[in-house]
């Protein structure tokens, strides 16, 4: 599919573009195969991953999933956190957070989400 356009670079790298993508994104050729997108089939927000990082077709975005593993936790569990949430004090609240999600990465994400969530209240 070729197209004009006044922006006709590459949103990763700046190269060229010749087409855009199935979801309408601009990524040159090399970016093409170096990348992978969809739309989350849960919340609708476009997802970009590098192929060779990602070994399973996903079709949820991240925060979905986080917000999946935040509903496994028990109740006295997510409170723990949101106490923590609910008065400001980010850096407990993720202390709290990685003693059920032993990845600190996602103890972190947990505790973004929970905020998150408790703005659009």
């Amino acid at each position: 599919m070729s197209f004009k356009s006044s922006s006709t670079r590459c949103e990763f790298c700046g190269a060229e573009v010749t087409s855009l993508t199935a979801l309408g994104s601009r990524f040159c050729d090399g970016c093409k195969e170096k990348y992978n997108e969809f739309l989350c089939d849960r919340c609708g927000q476009r997802v970009v991953h590098n192929r060779h990082f990602v070994f399973e077709l996903q079709t949820t975005c991240s925060n979905c999933q986080m917000r999946d593993k935040i509903k496994q936790l028990s109740p006295e569990h997510r409170e723990n956190i949101m106490a923590y949430v609910r008065i400001g004090h980010r850096i407990r609240a993720i202390k709290e957070a990685h003693k059920y999600f032993p990845i600190f990465r996602e103890a972190v994400d947990a505790v973004l989400t929970l905020e998150e969530e408790l703005k659009q209240q």
